[in-house]
C-alpha cells in the first residue's frame, strides 16, 4: 500500500469520525460515562476508530501484502484462512508444499506445533464437563507419581496449572530431553529435580513438559489414547477431516503434506519426512510423540473450523459440545504476563491461549503461535467481533504469521496510521543477525592439541539425563547421551573447554547448538586436581547441566 492510499484512508476515516461524533454526541457521552463506572482502567479508543472497514474492501489489499511478505521472507509455501461469524469467508494458498513443487492447497496438512495446546485444554474441559475432575483438582490425586522439587507445590498443583505456565520453574524446563529420545514417563519423572526460580503462580514461564502430564491425565480419564480422543471428541464433531496427531514418520506416508523447511544463511533446506527404518522404531516414535504439547497436524480449513468453534464458546451449530462456562475459563486470563502503568492487564495466558488486551484495544485478541522444526504458524481471533485468521507456513524461522495477523486486524479495524509490520520484523531480524555475528567472533574457539584426553574419558551422571559416556577417538573425544545414543564429537579448545560438534540428525546444514552453547567444560576437584564433573551449558538453563564423574566400571541408574 503506497503513502497516498494510506493518507486518503486516514483522511476519510477522520472525516467520517467527525460526522459520526457530532451526529451521536449525546449518546456517545452517555455511553462513555456509563463505561467509566465499570472500567477503572479507562482504556478508551477514539470513537472514529469504531467505524469498521467492510471485510471485502480490505481483502485485495491484504492479499497483495501477503504475497510481498512471502517473497521477502522466502517462504516456500503458506496457507491462510479468515473466519467471520460461523463461516470461513476467505482462504488463500500460496507456493509449494514440497520439493516436488506440488502446490499448497487449503487442505494441505502442516504440523502446527503449539497450536495443539488449545486442543489439550479443550479435552480437559470436556472431562471436567463429564465430572471426572475439576480445574481445581490436585494433579497428585489423578497421577500419584507426580512430584516436583518442592513438596508444597507438588501438593498444591492443580489441573488448571498444567497449561497456564505458572509453575515457577525456568522457561521450557527440560525441553532438551526431546532431543535425545527419552520416553514421556521419564520426562515427567525428571521434573522433580528442577528447582523453581520464581514463586508458584506468580509469573509466566512457557512450558511443554506439563502438557505431557495433561496428556496422561486425559488418557486415564477417557480410557483411550490422546489421538483417539481428539478424533472422537473434536475432529469428527467439527468435521476436521485433515487433522491428526501423527508423528513425523507417520506423517510422511500421507498425501498433501507440507514439507518443513529450515531457513539458514539465505537459503531454505527441506526436511525429508520419511517413515522410520523399522516398524519397531516407528512404533517407538509414536509412543514417545509429544502429542499434547505440539503434535497436532492440520490444514488451514480445519483450523478455521476450530476458530469458529472457539468464537462460539464451544458450540457447533445448535449443539453445545463443551460448556460455555469451561470455554470461558479457557479463554480468560489465568497467568498475567504484562501489566500497564495503571495495573491493567495488557497480556496474559489462559488455558492454551495467549490473551492480548493491548495491541487492538479496546478489543481483546485471543491467539497462539506454533513453532517446530521447519514450520511456523499462528491462529488468532477477536471475540467481540467474531473474526479470526489462521496462517500456516512450511518454513522456520520466519515472522510471516506475526506480520500478517497484525496487518489483517489493523486493516479490519481501520487503524491509522498503519504500521508496516513487515518492515518492523525485517529490521529486527537484521539486528539479531548482526548481534549473532558479533557473538560468534567473541566466542570463537581456539582449537588446541591436548595430549592427555584419557583423563576426561569415563561415565558422567545426573538424575535427569542419567549416564553420559565419553570415550577417546583419535585426537578428540566422543560423548554419547540418551536412549537414542546421540553422539557429539568434542574438539579440544582451551584449558578444560571443548567444542561440541553435533551433526544435525535431520541431514540439515543448520547447527544444533546456538552460539554460546556449543562448548562444554570439564571441572576439576579442588583437593586432588582430578576431573570430577562435566558442565554442559546447553543443558544448564534450568541448572541441570552438571554431571558427576562416576568411578570406573560403575553406571548409575535411578
Amino acid at each position: 500500500m503506497n503513502f497516498s492510499r494510506l493518507f486518503n484512508r486516514c483522511v476519510i476515516k477522520f472525516l467520517l469520525g467527525v460526522i459520526f461524533y457530532f451526529t451521536l454526541l449525546p449518546v456517545s457521552f452517555s455511553t462513555i460515562r456509563e463505561e467509566d463506572k465499570t472500567n477503572t482502567n479507562n482504556n478508551k479508543i477514539p470513537l472514529e476508530t469504531n467505524i469498521e472497514t467492510n471485510l471485502t474492501t480490505i481483502l485485495d489489499e491484504f492479499s497483495s501484502y501477503v504475497k510481498k511478505v512471502k517473497e521477502e521472507w522466502k517462504i516456500p509455501g503458506m496457507a491462510i484462512a479468515i473466519v467471520q461469524g460461523n463461516n470461513i469467508v476467505y482462504t488463500e494458498s500460496l507456493g509449494e508444499r514440497n520439493i516436488k513443487h506440488e502446490p499448497v492447497t487449503s487442505d494441505t496438512i502442516f504440523n502446527v506445533a503449539s497450536l495443539t495446546k488449545s486442543f489439550t485444554a479443550t479435552l480437559l474441559a470436556m472431562q471436567i464437563d463429564e465430572r471426572k475432575y475439576q480445574w481445581v483438582t490436585r494433579v497428585l490425586d489423578l497421577y500419584p507419581d507426580f512430584k516436583l522439587y518442592t513438596p508444597k507445590i507438588t501438593n498444591q498443583f492443580e489441573i488448571s496449572d498444567l497449561i497456564s505456565h505458572r509453575s515457577g520453574l525456568p522457561e521450557t524446563t527440560l525441553n532438551e530431553l526431546f532431543n535425545f529420545g527419552y520416553p514421556i514417563n521419564h520426562m515427567i519423572y525428571a521434573l522433580r529435580y528442577v528447582k523453581p526460580i520464581a514463586p508458584f503462580r506468580n509469573s509466566f514461564a512457557y512450558q511443554n513438559l506439563f502438557l505431557l502430564l495433561a496428556q496422561k491425565i486425559i488418557e486415564k480419564g477417557g480410557g483411550k489414547n490422546y489421538a483417539a480422543q481428539l478424533q472422537e471428541k473434536i475432529f469428527s464433531p467439527l468435521e476436521m477431516t485433515h487433522s491428526n496427531v501423527l508423528s513425523y514418520p507417520q506423517l510422511g506416508m500421507l498425501e498433501n503434506v507440507a514439507q518443513p523447511n529450515v531457513y539458514f544463511q539465505g537459503s531454505n533446506y527441506p526436511y525429508i519426512i520419511a517413515e522410520s527404518s523399522s516398524p519397531e522404531k516407528n512404533q517407538q516414535e509414536v509412543e514417545n510423540w509429544y502429542a499434547a504439547s505440539g503434535g497436532l497436524n492440520s490444514s488451514v480449513k480445519d483450523l478455521g473450523r476450530w476458530l469458529i468453534f472457539n468464537m462460539n464458546s464451544g458450540r457447533k451449530g445448535d449443539v453445545q459440545i463443551v460448556s460455555k462456562k469451561n470455554m470461558d475459563f479457557i479463554h480468560e486470563p489465568q497467568t498475567i504476563i504484562r501489566k500497564g502503568a495503571q495495573g491493567e492487564i495488557l497480556e496474559a495466558y489462559g488455558e492454551g491461549w495467549f490473551i492480548d488486551k493491548s495491541e487492538f484495544r479496546p478489543y481483546t485478541l485471543v491467539f497462539h503461535p506454533g513453532n517446530n522444526l521447519g514450520v511456523h504458524s499462528i491462529m488468532a481471533y477477536i471475540p467481540d467481533k467474531k473474526i479470526g485468521i489462521v496462517i500456516l507456513t512450511n518454513q522456520q524461522p520466519n515472522k510471516a504469521p506475526e506480520i500478517l495477523y497484525k496487518r489483517f486486524f489493523d486493516l479490519y479495524l481501520n487503524k491509522c496510521p498503519m504500521k508496516d509490520w513487515n518492515q518492523v520484523y525485517l529490521e529486527e531480524r537484521e539486528k539479531n543477525n548482526k548481534t549473532s555475528e558479533k557473538h560468534r567472533e567473541i566466542q570463537a574457539c581456539k582449537k588446541t592439541k591436548n595430549q592427555k584426553l584419557e583423563k576426561y574419558a569415563g561415565i558422567y551422571y545426573n538424575p535427569v539425563y542419567e549416564n553420559v559416556t565419553i570415550v577417546v577417538e583419535g585426537d578428540h573425544l566422543v560423548l554419547s547421551i540418551g536412549p537414542n545414543n546421540t553422539k557429539w564429537q568434542l574438539i579440544p579448545c582451551n584449558n578444560e573447554v571443548f567444542k561440541i560438534n553435533w551433526p544435525n540428525p535431520n541431514g540439515l546444514p543448520t547447527p544444533m547448538l546456538a552460539e554460546g552453547q556449543d562448548t562444554l567444560r570439564f571441572l576439576s576437584s579442588s583437593t586432588n586436581g582430578n576431573i570430577n564433573k562435566l558442565l554442559i551449558p546447553f543443558l544448564h538453563k534450568d541448572n541441570m547441566g552438571v554431571f558427576k564423574k562416576m568411578p570406573a566400571q560403575i553406571k548409575s541408574t535411578r
